[in-house]
């Protein structure tokens, strides 16, 4: 038989365990997820002489480059990206035109370049998401 300590002590144990359980199975609720957008937006896309233009293309996680990917799939173009860590994913290709040494894909949202890696960079309903081939860091997004 235990002693009134001990069985105080085994109760503090148990309490214990079970707060402990409790945590770890209340763990996965705590956890930050990401906050998800739906959008309609329109994608226009400037390539070496071609140019394809997206309308009301519907996203949800709506990001520059869920919105890239969603307007390839819905009209028939293919997107290649690679990974950068601290940078997210960058755009190597669309159409078939890839990235290279001198040139690159860029992208800009209502006229204002981006500064952020395309899956980092959040669009909402009404946004126009345009990209451009070009040799230029510094270049502007083109117009219509």
């Amino acid at each position: 038989m235990l002693s009134k300590p001990q069985k105080a002590a085994l109760a503090v144990i148990v309490v214990a365990l079970l707060a402990m359980a409790s945590l770890l199975l209340a763990l996965p609720m705590l956890e930050k997820k990401p906050a998800t957008y739906s959008a309609v937006v329109d994608v226009k896309i400037f390539g070496p002489g071609w140019v394809i233009v997206a309308e009301d293309v519907g996203i949800d996680n709506a990001t520059v480059l869920v919105a890239l990917q969603t307007a390839g799939r819905n009209y028939g173009f293919n997107v290649s990206t690679t990974h950068y860590t601290g940078m997210g994913d960058l755009v190597t290709g669309i159409n078939g035109t890839s990235g290279n040494m001198t040139h690159f894909w860029l992208y800009g949202v209502n006229g204002v370049s981006g500064d952020v890696g395309a899956d980092q960079k959040v669009v909402y309903t009404g946004d126009v998401v345009v990209w451009w081939y070009t040799d230029d860091f510094s270049s502007q997004p083109p117009g219509d």
